[in-house]
């Protein structure tokens, strides 16, 4: 099954229905992307409120159409809500579903009373992520006495530990039987090998599903001379993301994402039940804007070609 931005979602068999300095992005202003929502700093046209937090006050953004989440999701410990890793990661799950996004401070047990705070607040609780320490700090809240989380999107989860290297596996094999888990990783990710991760998820008692992006660092970034690939491939692993949350096949459980320099392409592969690469055959193309439609810097690259 494939499964990108435009695709229709559904094939028939068992499908389930649910409703440290670790972020090392830049903050850029994003560019637009095309689909129902775009990049806006905090306060454009998204939603934007603060929840009371002890004497201080959580920063929150919705986005999204419905009024109610299907994720609720914070940030690396070296940026914020409006990082592009999250921000662009954000745009791409709006497409589907509403995201609540929320500003934390760089104390992971900070963060995870941060999530209780903002889970309680809109009465939600069945599915928590994050980026690199944001993802930490999701799995934490998620085992908190009395918490019902049925699902935790993970990106970049920080298997080790950046400077020491110390692994972090025991919060993931916490995590209890009834938890499902997609945790989206870069190849060139330094603090999370996915060899290592797979020993790892081998021994959760969670269910696990992949998303590999290939050449992906830490930050979700690239060396692709094409910039606007980063932006594209953010928002995919986002949709992926809510797609994922909608409907998953416990049968197939790995996906892969990378892109295709010579023709400025995306490419997403379909779910396979096999973690092996050589395995994952099926493959979508996400195409680059068309001329009318690209931002100016896409627009010149394009004309500037022999």
């Amino acid at each position: 099954m494939v499964q990108t931005r435009g695709a229709a979602k559904g094939h028939e068999q068992n499908k389930q229905h649910v409703p440290e300095n670790e972020d090392q992005d830049h903050k850029v202003k994003p560019r637009a992307g095309k689909g129902k929502t775009s990049d806006k700093t905090p306060g454009e046209d998204d939603k934007t409120f603060t929840i009371p937090f002890g004497d201080k006050q959580i920063t929150c953004e919705r986005r999204g159409e419905e009024t109610r989440p299907s994720l609720i999701f914070t940030h690396g410990a070296g940026g914020d809500i409006s990082t592009p890793a999250t921000s662009e990661l954000a745009s791409g799950f709006a497409e589907v579903a509403t995201i609540i996004l929320f500003n934390g401070s760089m104390n992971v047990k900070n963060r995870v009373k941060a999530f209780g705070t903002v889970a309680d607040h809109h009465g939600f609780e069945d599915a928590l992520g994050g980026r690199s320490m944001g993802a930490r700090a999701a799995c934490m809240a998620a085992v908190e006495e009395g918490r019902k989380t049925k699902a935790l999107v993970l990106v970049s989860f920080p298997l080790v530990a950046d400077k020491n290297k110390e692994s972090r596996e025991q919060v993931l094999l916490d995590l209890p039987a009834g938890t499902d888990v997609l945790f989206i990783s870069g190849t060139k990710d330094s603090m999370c090998d996915l060899e290592h991760l797979q020993i790892v998820t081998e021994k959760m008692k969670a269910r696990v599903w992949v998303v590999r992006v290939k050449d992906a660092d830490h930050g979700m970034s690239w060396s692709y001379k094409d910039k606007d690939s980063i932006r594209m491939m953010r928002q995919t692993t986002g949709t992926i993301a809510a797609e994922w949350l909608q409907e998953r096949d416990a049968r197939t459980r790995y996906k892969s994402v990378h892109w295709e320099a010579e023709t400025e392409t995306l490419h997403c592969s379909g779910w396979s039940v096999s973690s092996d690469e050589s395995d994952i055959t099926q493959a979508n193309k996400v195409e680059k804007p068309g001329e009318d439609e690209a931002p100016p810097a896409a627009k010149k690259r394009k004309r500037g070609k022999a």
